[in-house]
């Protein structure tokens, strides 16, 4: 049993507007303080590490751990991003309008298995995506769609659809923009900051401490973290009317917060999912697989209701979770998972076809008992010794109609990515049913890397698909990298490996060099005109072995025992290299030290520090002249 105690400082239920039910932004901020100076709660770490992610991510704050058990006690947990084979929608399902050009499934690009923004987030799910290159907050916002629930129903219009879907986001973008920061660690350039779209690694990296431990740059005064409350229950506040004015009128109601427009991205969600959730395979899968009330509400008043519940036991009381029942509803959300994957598969199927008809014959008796079980799981936690072999089932008999389907599901249906190995049917591999996949984001990620290997990659990513650092946050890359230096420290494929996963991290833009940086016209306007030099933010400088370098470049070097100093950066997403010599260590030395122009620029090569500028390893930002 896990408890997340907490004051119980919500005032009672008097009023549509959140600010009367909700405790004060002075009471709370208090609250968190206390949780943050009291001992680690019994049983969290053990509980949170069933869920899939790193446990880090979710105990960064007080109101991360909440949200983090408020999910986890729906049966919520995480597949993991890169092992999971998406399906792929047929025709009739696909979005209204076309959100971008790769279909409807995840694509490898450099490296990163990117998603469309609309077709990312299915507020259904039984289990949200463990995506290894989102932030750290990720984890509590997902978990917290999956208490917040949502609305369906067999009837529903459009604009029921579009308020729900309003609604499902409120409560996590609050939580992001407000709850989430107070006590939240930042770096000393971001401290009391919401980051929005912008990454820092120093933040992430220490948002790596629990909120009972120590840490370097948390947010402890008093009255920033009231400022962050404030902020939540005001973004609440308006939303919250907005939301029960549309209920009530049947008329959209926007209410933009800066580059936030959530009327907008409920339109957009419709516009991309009305097709789905309208669609015989979500109803045929809904009527059978959830409880309304528990899943989902069939009606609007019944999503507010729950939405009032969910923001009052976030913020007030203790929570409680009991470990079986934790393990056996989401053993239920795995039965659900599979189960929707199978009628979308059958949605491929011409209605009426043979093929459709024998695949119906197959799949019904297996599906309707994963749904007797799935409902069982929701009391009696143990029905759990039951799942394996219900899910065992479910697989084999795709195994034996997979010719029914084309290729666009036989290749991905098995690839469940569960990234727990207890509840679910051990001898089907989830490594194996995703290594092409896994091949596909290596070739992306670590392209002369994987041609050096030759065909000799499937051991390797099994093994790493299978250790700690691939569920670590990162680019693939870089995870394959230090998973390569640690297991194989002398391999020869770890020299290009090293050098394709650090030439390719963050930061990849540097917007302010690129818009207004400028090339003087002779390197004596560098001194003669106010301005700054400063190193492109991309730039990153290492040595490597010179037959790396040959390889990469095709150029020949003599220095066959020596590691040459290299620097790379971004420039319109551009990769471009330098091998440094004398005169370009100089100047970058000196210019990442802070020297002033006018301490070095006479002893500077002139051709060498306009290549430098002009190529955007340097970016020279002239100051305006005023008259």
């Amino acid at each position: 049993m896990v408890t997340l105690h907490f004051p119980d400082i919500a005032p009672a239920l008097s009023s549509t507007d959140p600010r009367d039910w909700l405790p004060s932004p002075d009471a709370l901020v208090r609250a968190c303080h206390a949780a943050c100076t009291s001992p680690e709660p019994e049983g969290l770490r053990a509980l949170l590490a069933g869920l899939g992610a790193p446990v880090a991510d979710m105990v960064v704050t007080p109101l991360s751990a909440r949200a983090a058990l408020m999910g986890a006690a729906t049966g919520r947990a995480f597949y993991h991003h890169e092992l999971r084979g998406r399906l792929a929608m047929p025709e009739h399902l696909e979005p209204e309008v076309v959100v971008w050009d790769q279909g409807t499934v995840p694509v490898w690009v450099q490296g990163v298995l990117d998603e469309p923004k609309y077709f990312s987030f299915f507020q259904e799910a039984p289990l949200p995506s463990f995506n290894p290159n989102h932030r750290r907050k990720w984890r509590a916002h997902e978990l917290l769609h999956g208490a917040t629930r949502f609305y369906w129903h067999p009837q529903m219009t459009r604009f029921e659809f579009y308020v729900s879907s309003r609604l499902n986001e409120l409560i996590p973008v609050v939580h992001w923009y407000g709850l989430d920061e107070v006590f939240r660690p930042r770096c000393p350039q971001h401290y009391g900051q919401v980051l929005d779209r912008a990454y820092c690694q120093t933040c992430e990296d220490l948002g790596g401490a629990a909120y009972w431990e120590p840490a370097s740059g948390r947010l402890v005064e008093h009255d920033r973290n009231v400022a962050f409350v404030e902020k939540a229950w005001s973004h609440l506040s308006e939303e919250w009317a907005a939301i029960l004015a549309e209920i009530e009128t049947g008329r959209a109601h926007p209410a933009p917060r800066g580059a936030l427009d959530s009327s907008s991205d409920a339109i957009g969600y419709i516009r991309a999912h009305w097709n789905r959730a309208t669609s015989w395979s979500f109803g045929q899968w809904a009527e059978l697989f959830l409880v309304d009330g528990d899943d989902y509400f069939s009606s609007l008043d019944g999503l507010v209701a729950n939405a009032t519940t969910v923001m009052r036991d976030l913020v007030s009381a203790d929570l409680v979770l009991d470990g079986p029942q934790f393990v056996a509803r989401r053993a239920r959300r795995t039965l659900q998972d599979m189960a929707y994957r199978a009628m979308l598969a059958m949605e491929w199927l011409e209605e009426g076809s043979a093929a459709a008809q024998r695949a119906e014959d197959a799949f019904m008796p297996e599906l309707e008992a994963a749904a007797d079980l799935a409902r069982t799981l929701l009391d009696d936690p143990g029905a759990l010794v039951a799942v394996a072999q219900v899910q065992a089932r479910l697989l084999d008999t795709f195994r034996q109609n997979a010719a029914l389907f084309p290729d666009e599901i036989t290749g991905n249906f098995n690839a469940l990515g569960y990234a727990w190995r207890d509840t679910w049917h051990r001898t089907d591999d989830h490594v194996s049913a995703a290594m092409a996949q896994l091949a596909a984001g290596l070739e992306s990620a670590l392209p002369q890397t994987y041609e050096a290997l030759d065909g000799a990659h499937e051991a390797l990513l099994d093994a790493f698909a299978r250790s700690d650092e691939f569920s670590a946050l990162g680019r693939f890359g870089s995870r394959f990298a230090r998973w390569l230096q640690s297991a194989h420290p002398t391999h020869d494929a770890l020299a290009m490996a090293h050098f394709e996963a650090w030439s390719t991290e963050e930061p990849r833009r540097d917007d302010e060099a690129e818009v207004f940086g400028a090339v003087p016209d002779t390197i004596d306007g560098l001194t003669e005109r106010a301005g700054r030099l400063r190193p492109n933010a991309t730039l990153r400088r290492r040595p490597f072995a010179p037959d790396v370098l040959a390889r990469l470049t095709g150029d020949t070097f003599n220095h066959h025992d020596t590691a040459l100093p290299v620097a790379v950066v971004y420039m319109a997403g551009e990769l471009r290299l330098i091998v440094e010599d004398e005169a370009s260590t100089h100047i970058l030395d000196a210019v990442e030290a802070g020297e002033p122009i006018a301490a070095w620029a006479e002893q500077a090569h002139g051709l060498t520090l306009e290549n430098l500028i002009e190529n955007g390893f340097l970016a020279w930002l002239p100051a305006p002249l005023r008259g």
